[in-house]
C-alpha cells in the first residue's frame, strides 16, 4: 500500500508540473483526476473533471468518468445527466452500449463497473 501511495504521489507531482507549464492541458488534468479517483479523493476528482470539460467538452471518456465519479459521490441525478450527454456524443456503438448499460444500472440502483474508462 505504501509503495502504491508513493507512486501516486510521484505521479501527482509530475502532473502538477505539467499543468503548471500548460494550465489548459486536458490530458494532464484528466490524468490528475484519475489519480484523485484512485486515492479516494472523489470531490477533487470531480472538480478536476469539470475543469477538463471546459477544454474538451465532448470527450466521451471524460464524461463517463465524471458520471462514475458523480455516482460514487451519491449525485445520482448529475451522474445520469452526464451519462446521457456522453451517450449523445458517443462515436461508436461500443461506447454507446457501455453507456446505456451504465444508465440502466444507475436507474436500477445497481453497481456498475466503477473502473476507469
Amino acid at each position: 500500500m505504501q509503495l502504491a501511495q508513493q507512486r501516486y504521489d510521484t505521479a501527482m507531482e509530475s502532473l502538477n508540473k505539467a499543468v503548471a507549464l500548460n494550465p489548459a492541458n486536458p490530458q494532464a488534468m484528466y490524468q490528475r483526476a484519475l489519480v484523485y479517483t484512485a486515492t479516494g479523493k472523489l470531490d477533487a476528482a470531480r472538480r478536476e473533471l469539470m475543469a477538463v470539460l471546459e477544454h474538451a467538452p465532448h470527450e466521451v471518456h471524460i464524461l463517463v468518468q465524471l458520471g462514475r465519479t458523480n455516482k460514487r459521490l451519491g449525485h445520482t441525478a448529475e451522474a445520469g445527466d452526464v451519462l446521457n450527454l456522453a451517450l449523445r456524443v458517443a462515436a461508436t456503438d461500443k461506447d454507446a452500449n457501455m453507456i446505456k448499460n451504465m444508465l440502466a444500472s444507475l436507474q436500477e440502483g445497481g453497481d456498475d463497473d466503477d473502473g476507469i474508462y
